[in-house]
């Protein structure tokens, strides 16, 4: 009798074995884990880390997110808000003041008065060109930001014919790189400079365009453009600065 019970109890173990191999995983117990964001909106954070079967609720007055899931759900959702909640380009990005000054030069006019403030660049256009005398025809002010367009039009004093009928009308343009974290931090970036007018009297279009760097409340002579017969030129000097 023993004997029997013997190889019964043998025969059976393998499929208590079995059974106990078929058994399905304990399911995982769920989390709740709260975030708090700093610069991404709560609710576009919510719409795209659910996409990966967390569930989530988001308040954009709050700035927090709830994520509840799964342990390896919430992880995930964890590690893309951390690629989503960081700053925009324009976040970092700082106003800039631009000053655009057009002088004109000649060989047939007289030295006329000039401003101080562009003193020190008429001095050094007086020392590489053979003109014998300059003036400021025109200056403007234009604001922008960082990683933006602006542009500005204006109105040039007749040149190089004083008596010329009408005055001449300008463009300019400009468009700024965003700011760059590994640049100096007072240099300001033109993608893309443009100066555009014409000449007094004439259908003659002048233009400028070029892309250069500026050190902030630095002067730089961006380009010339002869007119009359070489006789006569236009300067474009651009200043620039941040502003708070």
């Amino acid at each position: 009798m023993n004997k029997l019970a013997i190889i019964a109890t043998f025969a059976l173990s393998p499929a208590v074995i079995f059974a106990q191999e078929a058994l399905p995983p304990a399911p995982t117990a769920n989390v709740t884990k709260l975030i708090h964001l700093r610069y991404a909106r709560a609710e576009a954070v919510k719409d795209i880390v659910t996409l990966g079967g967390v569930h989530g609720a988001a308040n954009n007055g709050l700035k927090v997110l709830l994520l509840y899931g799964t342990p390896a759900q919430v992880s995930s959702a964890e590690e893309a808000i951390k690629e989503i909640d960081v700053p925009s380009p324009d976040d970092s990005a700082r106003d800039v003041e631009i000053k655009v000054y057009v002088i004109g030069a000649s060989s047939k006019s007289s030295e006329v008065a000039s401003s101080p403030e562009i003193e020190p660049v008429l001095r050094q256009l007086k020392a590489v060109f053979p003109y014998t005398s300059y003036q400021l025809l025109d200056s403007t002010m234009i604001r922008a930001r960082e990683g933006h367009n602006a542009s500005a039009r204006g109105l040039l004093k007749n040149f190089p014919n004083a008596q010329a009928g009408f005055l001449n009308t300008y463009l300019i343009g400009c468009a700024l790189e965003p700011r760059s974290s590994g640049g100096n931090d007072r240099t300001i970036r033109f993608n893309k400079f443009s100066f555009n007018t014409g000449v007094p009297d004439s259908d003659v279009r002048v233009s400028v365009e070029t892309d250069l760097d500026v050190q902030s409340d630095e002067k730089v002579v961006v380009g010339n453009t002869n007119i009359d017969g070489g006789n006569s030129a236009l300067f474009i000097v651009v200043s620039a600065k941040f502003v708070q």
